[in-house]
Order: structure tokens, then C-alpha cells, then sequence
């Protein structure tokens, strides 16, 4: 049975070259979770195999959350929801089991107007990434921005050279992200008065793929900068798997009781 269970994930997942990495893939959806902290509803919003969907869907629907306190009595929360399926090598083929859960807010954006690109960097063909932190209030209004991570896809790049190459993206970006605006906090919801987000932002030139990989990938390792309004025990995030457009809000008024990371799906 366990030999036929990793043929049949090796069909699911598509991978079809003989290779020893293991393979992860990034996704995304929304959880609501009820006074005695069950799942009453969830979305997945990345496209997956029908296969992979019910064996995610079976996990997600039986999670025990720890109750969330609205007004000093329990109620209802929505939360986004990031998992990373990780497909492990095994003997038959693969086994599939989530490595990662994350939950946050869902402050969506009203307006996003996209940074320009920087001139300097157009004329001399270079593209990157960066992550901008951004600190909004409970209107939606950008209170901060700060650039925490630039990433560029050039190989054997010195640190002082990635740093000046990067700069006028970080600068971009941070003039842009000041100017947008977010949905208010839903209180009743969860969502925290004021909080933290974020958000991937993207230069390409010609046929360069985004800086997040879509469908099962090797996972690099990732770097950030300190949020300078944030305390110390606040610092650590996870934004691998953001997408162009998404947000990762850093505040998560959930607390999943039950045993969800390394389980086999």
C-alpha cells in the first residue's frame, strides 16, 4: 500500500525527472474559525491538483484552534492561511506532508499603485526583488515603509555589490509604498488596530520569471533586514511563497492547538 501511495503521489505532483531534492510548493488561502476555535469555512486560492486539494482539505477541515478572544469572550476570526506542502522523497516516489503553517490578518489593498521603475536600473538591464515592510493603522493608512530584503538574479555577486545594484529598487519602492492604501481593521474579525505587512514587489525586464516560483520548487535559503518599529520577539516572519499582489500580514490573532507541521497528509 505505502509503495502504491508514492506511485500515486509521483503521478499527483507532476515530477516525473529522477532527482533526490526534495520539492515544496506554496499555498495560500483563508481559514474561519468559530467561538470554540473549529473551522467552520476555508478557501484555497492556489491552483492545485484535485488530488492534492482533498488530501489538504481532509487536514485543514479537522484543526483545533485555541478560541479567539474578541471583547473579553470568544468569537469568530478570518485569518489568511499559508501553507508549504513539502513532497519528500521516499523509496516508491513521493510523500507529501505540510511543512510549514502560517496564519495572519486580512488587510487587503484599496490602491497599489506600482513603483516606477528606476531609470539607472532599466538602461543597464538589471531586475531584482524586494520586500517592503509597511506599518498601517487601523484605517488603512501607511504610517511607515522600510525595504527588508532585496534579492537579484545574478549569480557570484559580491554583498557590496548587491547592496549599491539594489538600492535604487529599495528606493522605488518604498516612495511607492507610502502612497497606498489598505481595508480598514475588521475588528470583529480579529484584525489588530494597527499592524504590519509584507509585500513582494517585482522588476523584471523581458522574459525574467517572478521572483516567487510557482508549482513544486527547491527552496532557497532567505535573509531579512530588522523592522525597525517592531520589538525583538517580533522580528521573525516568513514570507517565502508571497506572490506578486499578495500581502503577508504579521499579527495572527489564531493559535492552532492541534498537530499540523510534519504530519503526513
Amino acid at each position: 500500500m505505502r509503495k502504491a501511495m508514492g506511485l500515486f503521489l509521483l503521478l499527483v505532483l507532476g515530477v516525473f525527472q529522477a532527482r533526490a531534492d526534495d520539492l515544496r510548493m506554496e499555498v495560500s488561502g483563508e481559514v474561519g474559525i468559530d467561538g470554540q476555535g473549529k473551522v467552520f469555512d476555508y478557501v484555497i486560492k492556489t491552483l492545485v491538483t484535485p488530488e492534492v486539494k482533498q488530501l489538504i482539505d481532509k487536514s485543514v477541515r479537522s484543526w483545533q484552534f485555541e478560541p479567539v478572544i474578541n471583547d473579553g469572550k470568544p468569537g469568530y476570526a478570518k485569518v489568511n492561511m499559508r501553507l508549504t506542502l513539502l513532497a519528500k522523497k521516499v523509496d516508491a516516489g513521493y510523500q507529501l506532508q505540510v511543512e510549514r503553517v502560517r496564519f495572519s490578518g486580512s488587510r487587503g489593498a484599496v490602491s497599489m499603485q506600482p513603483p516606477r521603475y528606476p531609470l539607472e536600473s532599466a538602461r543597464a538591464g538589471i531586475m531584482g526583488s524586494v520586500l517592503v515592510a509597511i506599518r498601517i493603522d487601523a484605517a488603512g493608512k501607511v504610517l511607515d515603509a522600510i525595504a527588508v530584503q532585496t534579492t537579484l538574479p545574478y549569480r557570484n555577486l559580491k554583498p557590496k555589490q548587491v547592496e549599491k545594484l539594489g538600492k535604487p529598487f529599495e528606493k522605488a519602492s518604498v516612495e511607492a509604498a507610502k502612497q497606498w492604501v489598505f481595508d480598514p481593521a475588521r475588528l470583529e474579525w480579529g484584525d489588530t488596530p494597527e499592524t504590519t505587512l509584507i509585500i513582494p514587489v517585482d522588476y523584471t525586464l523581458g522574459d525574467m520569471p517572478d521572483r516567487v516560483r510557482d508549482g513544486w520548487h527547491v527552496e532557497p535559503d532567505s535573509v531579512v533586514r530588522p523592522i525597525p518599529w517592531l520589538a525583538a520577539d517580533k522580528q521573525h516572519f516568513d514570507a517565502e511563497g508571497l506572490k506578486k499582489g499578495e500581502s503577508l500580514v504579521l499579527d495572527s490573532p489564531v493559535k492552532l492547538k492541534s498537530k499540523v507541521e510534519g504530519v503526513t497528509l
